[in-house]
């Protein structure tokens, strides 16, 4: 009798690998879906109720800069809006921005984008402070001489509804609206407004449009204004249009101050432009369009100016008639190609100028209408008006030239009736 073989043990089946379970992936689905469902319940938490609101603000007032602070007294709503904070108060160096109420009602998913867009946003007895700039003035130069815009955050409010605002620079007044009104969205290189209206104490001012300097600064807007008068005269209105890019730009205003003012410059060129240059109006009245100024101490005038040019080098000519009975005219010529390349000839009559010896700039005794150089940076003094009138008509005759005298602090007068530079102050 033969002994049996031992059979060979079997072989155990392959074990499952456990990503290849439904379990694993029954309860790995269970896992993921609990954890979204819990980031909405606290996303949730955070914008829709009270308490995630005051997590929220107590956060954003912690992650401030050093030295810098942001206080309320009260506060209404969630953070998904409508957000009311009552007697707003944020400091940050000489920056100080106040708010009796601020209500905002913010859109959270832009967010995401770094965007921050309100459909309204609200502001009542608001007031800011801003710090004096140590910048030291430098010419403008194209195209740096546009105006730039950085924000580290884009900003975008469909409806803005502001009623008093007072701005101010190392607490000197700067501007004080009284009501705004219109839609913005500002962001690095970018400014849109939608029909923004502003009632201010310098004025009411009208924008619509875009200016974008980061898109070769395409630029298609429109700025009307009514400037404040002194009671009894006509307010300055005012409006201008600009469009175009950096390869050519249009700007024109038109209005009246107070008779119709006309005027215009086209930019064509990227680095160097050439340039042309217009102004046309019966009378001018700068008290009408300069804050503050004293109206008895502006004479109005009539001009009649073009100008073209390259760069910084250009070719003046025109009239002007300064006073209300006319009683002086000048017209001006200059550029490249003149003597004197780096001054502009002027030449007039009836109108003050500064009088200096000749070679040092003013007016000289070499006849009628004698053109004059006038050094850069100098301007000369265009106030003949109806003083200097009656005295012209009083005072002409035989004699008059011997009243004139040479010398720095005089006034030429009268250049073609013979009087050139008179004594006085």
């Amino acid at each position: 009798m033969s002994t049996p073989t031992p059979s060979a043990p079997a072989t155990p089946p392959p074990r499952v690998r456990f990503y290849r379970k439904r379990r694993f992936w029954a309860w790995s689905g269970f896992t993921v879906l609990g954890l979204v469902l819990l980031a909405l319940l606290l996303l949730y938490w955070l914008l829709q109720t009270v308490a995630g609101r005051d997590v929220l603000l107590a956060q954003v007032v912690a992650r401030l800069p050093v030295g810098a602070t942001l206080k309320w007294s009260k506060v209404d709503g969630p953070v998904a809006g409508p957000l009311v904070l009552h007697d707003l108060d944020f400091r940050y160096d000489d920056i100080h921005f106040t708010a009796e109420r601020a209500y905002l009602d913010p859109d959270i998913r832009p967010l995401l984008g770094r965007k921050l867009q309100l459909d309204a946003l609200q502001l009542k007895n608001a007031s800011l402070n801003l710090a004096k700039s140590d910048e030291p003035f430098e010419l403008p130069s194209w195209p740096d001489s546009l105006p730039q815009i950085e924000m580290p955050l884009a900003i975008q409010a469909d409806t803005i509804i502001i009623d008093g605002f007072r701005i101010t620079q190392a607490q000197q007044p700067l501007i004080d609206i009284t009501t705004l009104r219109g839609g913005v969205e500002i962001a690095n290189g970018e400014f849109r407004a939608s029909q923004l209206k502003i009632d201010s104490d310098l004025g009411d001012f009208r924008v619509d449009g875009r200016y974008l300097p980061r898109s070769d600064y395409d630029t298609d807007i429109t700025i009307g204004a009514r400037l404040p008068a002194p009671l009894g005269r006509t307010p300055a209105r005012l409006g201008l249009v600009a469009r175009g890019d950096l390869g050519h730009m249009e700007v024109a205003v038109a209005g009246n101050a107070p008779a119709p003012l006309q005027a215009s410059v086209v930019f064509d060129g990227r680095t160097d432009p050439v340039w042309t240059a217009s102004a046309r109006t019966r009378e001018l009245d700068l008290s009408l369009l300069v804050p503050g100024m004293d109206a008895s101490t502006s004479t109005p005038m009539a001009l009649d100016f073009k100008a073209d040019g390259k760069g910084g080098r250009g070719q003046p000519a025109g009239q002007l008639q300064a006073g209300r009975h006319r009683g002086g005219t000048g017209t001006v010529q200059g550029g490249p190609g003149r003597p004197g390349a780096d001054r502009g000839a002027a030449a007039g009559e009836g109108l003050r100028w500064p009088c200096t010896p000749a070679g040092q700039g003013g007016f000289h005794r070499q006849g009628k209408r004698q053109p004059a150089l006038l050094d850069r940076g100098q301007r000369p003094d265009l106030r003949a008006g109806r003083r200097y009138h009656h005295r012209r008509r009083r005072r002409a005759g035989a004699g008059d030239a011997e009243r004139g005298a040479d010398g720095p602090g005089r006034h030429a007068q009268e250049l073609g009736g013979g009087r050139q530079c008179l004594g006085g102050a």
